[in-house]
């Protein structure tokens, strides 16, 4: 998978934006997106070191002993994704201007799936994984989110 990120209103207004106004993500997924955006950049550029700062964030906004654990999982799904996606992942970098309003159609589903096992809609979130993974094997992304919706105790395990 190649990593693309969006930094002009041009590619924006192509690709179609999603605005978090508009959908029902809560904290959470917010904060798993902005892990996962750090790790994305730590992909596209290893010399930045980003996954420190997701290791951050996830321990800043996620209550103890459950940040690194999280920020774990949110790399083992950044995985799952590199190893089935062949296309380009489009993601807004966490200092995008327009990054705590709106996620590209990539994360959208990327979200939808987590989304959709915390909430227990697992034909849903199968849905948005295969989408994800355009169509490749989503049983790995979908076995690591279901992992943080145990980790977080919304799914018995």
């Amino acid at each position: 998978m190649s990593l693309h990120f969006l930094n002009s209103p041009a590619l924006n207004e192509l690709n179609g934006l999603k605005s978090f106004a508009k959908s029902d993500f809560d904290a959470f997924d917010r904060d798993v997106l902005t892990v996962a955006r750090h790790l994305f950049e730590c992909h596209q550029y290893p010399e930045t070191q980003a996954w420190k700062f997701a290791f951050r964030h996830a321990e800043l906004a996620f209550p103890p002993p459950f940040g690194a654990t999280i920020a774990h999982a949110v790399s083992a799904m950044v995985d799952a994704l590199s190893a089935v996606r062949s296309r380009t992942f489009a993601y807004l970098p966490v200092h995008h201007l327009q990054a705590g309003e709106a996620m590209t159609q990539e994360e959208n589903y990327l979200l939808l799936t987590l989304h959709d096992i915390r909430t227990h809609r697992a034909t849903r979130a199968r849905t948005h994984a295969m989408l994800l993974c355009e169509g490749g094997d989503c049983d790995r992304l979908l076995f690591v989110a279901r992992s943080i919706a145990i980790i977080t105790g919304e799914v018995d395990a």
